[in-house]
């Protein structure tokens, strides 16, 4: 779809149908493809809106017929971001399904409340305590705002996929310069190559050997796809630690790709992607070792960098570290070269 050109929508209670819904330039998720949602709750919610779009999670509990709904089926709801669509203009997804997940227990104990005194004709009477007013959303508890991960994990639980973004996302740019490709790049490999994969585990299975080994086998899932990934029991045991469901990892290992164009990594080294993008971020490219020199006490002291720190000789980074109040020289073979490039002396 995204090749297309085409956009994934969430489902939403005032628009969504039973199954997915084809709009100019996008797809509606349905409501009976959420999680935990059977055709009945989702025919209920269908025959409510008939009288109007909802206005409300306190609206929308009590205009849905008794029965039909229940927590399960709203934190399902919630999780999924079908009542994104009432959200005020000024707050963010991620507060609002927050607040709204805090507020099920007590949507559903009003519309209980309104409920029983409608069959019992005190709607009248009480009406100011059982009737709540169509725009309610100030009424919906305080809740700390989850984060894009925990959002990203709700969306999940609810559908079975992300929908709104990628736990991915936000490392997209240092995963390209980690080396890595994506899950649809594999297939344009030989089978054999090496291949480096940046992506959440899913489909987590840990299995024994005949001899009593350890080793996993799990799915590698991206922004294009999944791979299925095998780590023997070796590299498990160096690396059990990090081995667990919805890690976001980078794995290298030798891309195997069947006659049928089935393609399974045989991993070989697994690291965490936080740690992996911090140890890229650390290692600057370039052929010139780094020296530090810093006058303490009188006395000129000279340290040398990590060797994973090089950096590339170039005017930009000396004058950018001359606004920062250092000294800057190049020695050697490098400092020939970058002299050369600058016309300097």
């Amino acid at each position: 779809m995204r090749g297309q050109g085409i956009v994934l929508l969430p489902p939403d209670v005032n628009e969504s149908d039973i199954g997915f819904t084809a709009l100019k330039g996008a797809i509606r998720y349905g409501l009976a493809a959420i999680k935990g949602i059977g055709f009945n709750s989702v025919t209920a919610i269908m025959r409510a809106r008939h009288a109007g779009p909802f206005k409300s999670l306190f609206d929308f509990t009590e205009r849905v017929e008794e029965g039909s709904i229940n927590k399960r089926v709203l934190e399902g709801l919630v999780y999924s971001g079908a009542f994104d669509s009432l959200k005020p203009s000024e707050g963010t997804s991620n507060h609002w399904r927050a607040r709204l997940f805090a507020a099920i227990d007590i949507a559903l104990a009003r519309s209980a409340r309104a409920k029983r005194a409608k069959a019992i004709g005190q709607e009248d009477l009480f009406g100011g305590d059982a009737v709540q007013a169509p725009d309610a959303a100030s009424d919906l508890p305080a809740a700390a705002a989850w984060t894009a991960s925990e959002m990203l994990a709700a969306e999940k639980k609810a559908v079975g996929f992300y929908v709104t973004g990628h736990p991915l996302e936000a490392h997209f740019e240092l995963v390209a310069k980690l080396g890595a490709v994506t899950s649809a790049e594999l297939s344009q490999q030989e089978s054999g190559s090496r291949a480096t994969i940046a992506g959440l585990i899913t489909d987590l299975q840990l299995r024994t050997t005949k001899k009593g080994d350890r080793f996993a086998i799990f799915r590698l899932e991206d922004q294009a796809g999944s791979v299925k990934c095998v780590l023997w029991p070796e590299p498990f045991r160096r690396q059990s630690a990090i081995v667990a469901d919805e890690a976001t990892v980078l794995v290298s290992g030798r891309a195997e790709i069947s006659d049928d164009g089935a393609i399974t990594v045989i991993a070989e080294k697994l690291t965490e992607l936080t740690q992996a993008v911090q140890q890229k971020a650390r290692a600057i490219e370039g052929d010139c070792d780094v020296f530090v020199e810093v006058v303490s006490e009188g006395m000129l002291v000279r340290v040398r960098a990590h060797p994973s720190l090089k950096v590339q000789g170039s005017a930009e980074i000396e004058s950018a570290l001359r606004n920062l109040g250092c000294e800057v020289r190049w020695e050697g073979f490098a400092s020939r070269q970058a002299a050369a490039a600058q016309g300097a002396a």
